[in-house]
């Protein structure tokens, strides 16, 4: 397995973002980001995951830190949304040459949203895990106790706990008043590409009524929202990693027709319809009617040959039509019985 190397780019505002950029083999194909969340970094589970499966299947994928954030430079705490989402928009702007696939993980939701007011012409669907639009204000400052928002106010920090992190969270005066240019909640998102939102019931940092809540501001014809009973907000079991490719995967196929004969060949050839998709990534139409053409031909052939060879065979037809009227008549001498028991015939 080749390693994919860590890079920098320097963004319009002379931040020194890092990145790690696979290139894809498919010049058909839209790229995928992955935008993390608050306080986390490029090397978390579902990024790794994401890379690995564009590896696999061939398609490009980019994923970065933040400023303040991982291996970036910059301070954590002079961050906010406002300046992530600039890191973010310079990463598509400069790092990308064709649509992308957003994939926004809590805060990277939010930041996926800006990105797609910004340059809805460079993106090509997005998908939210446990999106966390406008939550620097609706989940963090307006449940503050009124110590917390003199203190914040006061001196510039203060600091939770995290239940991923041995360090508290530093929610910073920047984080919150900043962040108040880049609501989306405030208004209708108009969108007009796919959207797909994945929401776990065991989430407890981002409440289902906030996916409720997006999905209803999104005015796109085609945005769904997937409520996953007891997954919590790190999305990063196996079943949630595969529900986030198996969303991946269907927003990647061009044709709704392609994606049907894919079923057909995975039902028929009882191969999982992940690897079905990867085995025929890249290639053309045609090239997947005649595989599930011969394989289907592989499949009846048999049977076929099975009935012409009994159709030769007279006497073990009509041995079978003997058996078959014995039966017959056996149940209907049983009916007949019956009947003239009920009218009293009998």
């Amino acid at each position: 397995m080749n390693k994919v190397s860590l890079n920098f780019h320097l963004t319009e505002n002379n931040r020194k973002i890092a990145y790690k950029k696979l290139e894809g083999k498919s010049t058909e194909e839209p790229g995928i980001i992955f935008l993390g969340g608050l306080a986390s970094d490029m090397e978390g589970t579902k990024a790794n995951y994401l890379e690995e499966w564009c590896r696999l299947r061939g398609n490009a994928f980019i994923r970065f830190d933040y400023s303040g954030h991982g291996r970036s430079e910059g301070i954590f705490t002079d961050g906010s949304i406002l300046t992530w989402s600039e890191d973010a928009l310079s990463v598509l702007d400069n790092l990308t040459n064709k649509k992308q696939i957003l994939i926004g993980s809590s805060m990277g939701g939010w930041i996926a949203l800006i990105l797609a007011k910004k340059r809805p012409q460079k993106i090509h669907s997005m998908i939210g895990i446990a999106a966390a639009p406008d939550f620097t204000e609706d989940l963090m400052w307006d449940n503050f106790s009124k110590a917390e928002n003199i203190k914040i106010s006061k001196h510039g920090v203060i600091e939770q706990n995290s239940e991923y992190s041995d360090e508290p969270y530093k929610i910073s005066k920047n984080l919150i008043f900043e962040s108040r240019n880049c609501f989306v909640l405030r208004d209708k998102i108009e969108l007009n590409f796919p959207v797909r939102l994945l929401q776990g019931t065991s989430d407890n940092d981002v409440p289902l009524n906030t996916a409720i809540n997006l999905i209803n501001h999104i005015t796109c014809e085609d945005a769904k929202l997937e409520i996953i009973k007891n997954a919590d907000h790190s999305f990063s079991t196996k079943e949630c990693l595969k529900l986030i490719s198996s969303n991946l995967l269907k927003l990647l196929e061009k044709k709704p027709e392609a994606f049907n004969l894919l079923n057909i060949y995975s039902e028929v050839s009882k191969i999982n319809l992940e690897k079905v998709l990867i085995e025929m990534s890249g290639k053309e139409y045609s090239f997947v009617k005649n595989k599930l053409a011969d394989l289907l031909v592989s499949e009846i052939c048999p049977v076929g040959k099975k009935i012409n060879k009994l159709m030769n065979d007279k006497a073990y037809l009509l041995e079978i039509l003997r058996k078959g009227t014995e039966k017959a008549r056996i149940k209907a001498e049983e009916n007949l019985k019956n009947i003239r028991e009920k009218v009293g015939l009998i």
